[in-house]
């Protein structure tokens, strides 16, 4: 959260950048939880 507050303060993002960041990757963990986790299917390939 440092480094989100970092970018803004020094002016190298604009806040709705910062945010659109955060939804990203939070989209991105749960992407990956829900295809890798422990839920997953253990189907051979």
């Amino acid at each position: 959260l440092l480094v989100c507050y970092s970018r803004i303060y020094l002016g190298v993002h604009f806040f709705s950048d910062v945010l659109a960041g955060i939804f990203l990757g939070a989209f991105v963990v749960a992407a990956l939880a829900l295809a890798f986790g422990p839920g997953a299917s253990k189907q051979k390939l």
